[in-house]
């Protein structure tokens, strides 16, 4: 296994060299990743809304509001999409809010919606997502979800916050191996610490990434 902090592009490059001179390193690194895709089933996402809703709620009648930014769950034929058929056929509905700039479009299932709010730019998208996410709060979903603790999970904590609904952050990777204050990510990391101190419940992909919180 590799592990390489990204903020460090000479150990990057080493690592990319060492990738494409050690064989044994490729197969080995390829089964680790095939492992860990495999911990991303809809069993995980579904315990992972059971947890922030039981036992006030079934998780049949939970209704979810989820922050995105995988274009691809808007792709009828992706593998993205059928996670989100799956994921909702286990709620009552499910709503993915895709914050990604663009023509205005949707897709929808059984108890599936999918939306790209739209816009020219990304702030131009950011307000809109903002207010469909607000209009679809209106709904009062018990759990709101987002993928990042960054541009989404910022703009589900505003929603979070003022609809007083429940949050669910994931973080699908180590934010903090890097402690210089001036870092360019720095404004990022202090949104994503305001948002995870917001949150209800977060959910990591490794024991790794978790002791980095604590």
């Amino acid at each position: 296994i590799v592990l390489v902090a990204f903020t460090q592009r000479q150990k990057i490059k080493q690592a990319i060299i060492a990738l494409a001179s050690d064989e044994t390193l490729r197969h080995s690194c390829v089964h680790t990743a095939r492992d860990k895709v495999a911990q991303f089933t809809v069993v995980n996402m579904v315990d992972g809304v059971r947890t922030l809703l039981l036992p006030e709620r079934e998780l049949s009648k939970a209704r979810v509001l989820m922050m995105s930014l995988d274009s691809t769950i808007l792709d009828t034929d992706s593998p993205s999409w059928r996670r989100m058929v799956a994921y909702a056929s286990a709620v009552e509905n499910l709503t993915v809010l895709i914050l990604a700039p663009g023509a205005p479009l949707e897709r929808t299932a059984t108890k599936l919606r999918a939306i790209r709010a739209g816009g020219i730019t990304k702030i131009d998208a950011f307000f809109r997502d903002l207010g469909r996410a607000m209009e679809f709060a209106r709904e009062n979903p018990p759990a709101i979800e987002a993928q990042d603790p960054f541009f989404t999970g910022f703009i589900a904590a505003i929603v979070a916050w003022w609809t007083h609904a429940r949050l669910l952050i994931q973080l699908h990777g180590d934010f903090w191996t890097d402690d210089k204050s001036l870092h360019p990510g720095a404004i990022r990391k202090l949104v994503a610490r305001r948002v995870l101190n917001r949150a209800d419940r977060i959910r990591v992909v490794s024991n790794r990434v978790r002791r980095g919180l604590l």
